[in-house]
């Protein structure tokens, strides 16, 4: 995904039983990634199953993120919740993360 393509802003959220609401940023800023639908294929491989995970948000790499974390659009609010995540192209330039949006 080209740098233009990724032009939503989101926070990283991890698990936090003692936090309000249960979660807490991981970053102290958003972290810029693009939106887009998965295919099938694509989510079977990073072993996501494929109804739960019907988009995928790409972000730059990082090694930290897990399967219990969730994504908040900085601007929005919307909450995504991950399924499963991996780099294509073992080239630690993008992660791509498969999540299901949380109503």
């Amino acid at each position: 995904m080209s740098i233009a393509e990724k032009h939503h802003r989101y926070t990283v959220q991890r698990p936090d039983a003692s936090a309000v609401g249960g979660y807490v940023d991981v970053d102290a800023a958003p972290v810029w990634g693009g939106l887009r639908f998965a295919s099938g294929s694509e989510a079977l491989r990073f072993g996501a199953v494929a109804a739960s995970a019907a988009l995928v948000i790409v972000l730059w790499f990082r090694a930290d993120l897990r399967a219990d974390w969730r994504l908040v659009d900085a601007d929005t609010g919307q909450i995504y919740q991950v399924a499963a995540y991996g780099d294509p192209t073992d080239a630690r330039v993008d992660l791509h993360v498969f999540c299901a949006e949380v109503q």
